[in-house]
């Protein structure tokens, strides 16, 4: 049901779609000076309706039928809480509460992986530093070159008293930080920009340092959508990239003996599902 599809069907299969859910326009009942034609009829597409049920609650005799609108779920194992359909939503039908993902430049080795999943999403993670670096309390004598040994690229030496890191070999996997008994190694650094951030998760979910903590806030409460809001447009469908939430369709029809071609559903409905079937079509 994503709008892209919707609309695609549309233009090409309404002015049938609408035969199969009216049945024939004569059997059609017009109340007297509605300045309509005795065999006005109205159909509704079945695959541009959503299910909303305005048309419902317009429709004075009761000829529009909708046992039951579109229900759309939030699957909350699927959902990473980033928001996103949050801001496509109209209605304000989605209520989430939004994880908060926060850096701690302590335990970040500057290894990249996070900024890498994050140029997909909001790019919000840059270098600070891109490079390792030996501090000044660097000294050979004093310890084992633990450095040396840890780096599986081959990317320390140690020429003489101190140690040199080859920061074209160098791959930021944080292993001599760890193993330096002097703490004399800086990491490469990353910080994060919160305003350019989705909130997707994915940094924290690459990071195996635990330098970025997933914070919940204090009134958390889990993903849902007030049915009582949503107006079953189907736009946040397309924006969840987990595609966590779900729509169980469904769609109304015309009960020709009932209408009266009054055609208030037709102007209540804003996604063009109710067409009045011209009576030459059906002679």
């Amino acid at each position: 049901m994503k709008r892209e599809r919707r609309d695609f069907i549309i233009k090409g299969g309404c002015a049938l779609g609408g035969f199969l859910l009216t049945g024939w326009p004569g059997m059609t009942g017009c109340s007297k000076g509605s300045g309509l034609s005795p065999f006005t009829s109205f159909s509704i597409c079945e695959t541009s309706c959503v299910g909303c049920g305005a048309c419902v609650d317009v429709c004075e005799p009761g000829a529009v039928i909708l046992p039951k609108p579109t229900v759309y779920e939030i699957d909350t194992e699927k959902c990473d809480e980033c928001g996103e359909c949050m801001k496509v939503c109209e209605k304000n039908a989605i209520a989430i509460s939004v994880t908060q993902y926060v850096l701690d430049s302590e335990q970040c080795v500057g290894c990249g992986e996070c900024m890498e999943v994050c140029k997909e999403e909001g790019d919000a993670i840059v270098w600070e530093r891109d490079y390792y670096m030996i501090r000044g309390n660097c000294r050979s004598d004093r310890c084992n070159q633990e450095c040396v040994a840890a780096c599986e690229e081959n990317a320390i030496t140690v020429p003489w008293d101190k140690a040199i890191i080859d920061t074209e070999a160098c791959t930021r996997c944080g292993k001599c930080v760890s193993a330096c008994p002097e703490e004399a190694i800086n990491p490469a650094h990353v910080e994060m920009e919160e305003e350019r951030c989705t909130h997707c998760g994915k940094c924290f979910d690459v990071c195996e340092f635990e330098a970025i903590s997933a914070e919940k806030p204090a009134d958390y409460h889990q993903p849902l959508i007030d049915l009582d809001l949503c107006n079953r447009c189907g736009e946040c469908l397309p924006a969840c990239e987990t595609e966590a939430i779900s729509a169980e369709l469904h769609t109304a029809s015309v009960a020709v003996r009932k209408c009266n071609g009054c055609a208030l559903c037709v102007e209540e409905c804003e996604y063009d599902a109710i067409r009045e079937n011209a009576s030459d079509v059906w002679m």
